[in-house]
């Protein structure tokens, strides 16, 4: 996790640390050793927004996955199966920062006994995006 968390900082001095706009793919993979966020196993990304900006996260994956968008150590929204694929296992979630900060959106794996297993595939894509608002 140590090497995931470095090249995240690295991203984040690279993609908007300085209010500008956030655009990023990223791929992953979970594994019954990620850690923890509400109970699911999660990996963890993290970026700069300003206040009033609106965020855009879409995670995609062939297992059930949820999304969490935390700041200020509390979360500020979840999302289990968002617009377009309400009746999948995509989250999908929008949101309005009320303030400026860094935003930590984790991956998770609400239901998925791949991650038990030895050769499951977890293999997951994330898109970030967080522009100003007008």
């Amino acid at each position: 996790m140590f090497g995931v968390a470095a090249a995240l900082a690295f991203g984040v001095l690279g993609c908007g640390g300085d209010g500008a706009p956030v655009d990023r793919t990223e791929t992953g993979s979970l594994t019954a050793q990620a850690e923890e966020h509400g109970g699911m196993p999660c990996d963890e990304y993290t970026f700069e927004a300003g206040q009033g900006w609106n965020i855009d996260l879409q995670m995609e994956s062939e297992f059930d996955n949820f999304l969490f968008l935390a700041t200020g150590g509390s979360d500020a929204q979840t999302n289990d199966d968002g617009e377009p694929d309400v009746e999948g296992t995509n989250a999908h979630l929008t949101h309005t920062t009320t303030s400026a900060g860094t935003y930590t959106v984790y991956a998770c794996a609400l239901y998925a006994p791949e991650v038990e297993e030895p050769g499951g595939d977890t293999a997951y894509t994330l898109t970030i995006e967080a522009t100003p608002g007008e």
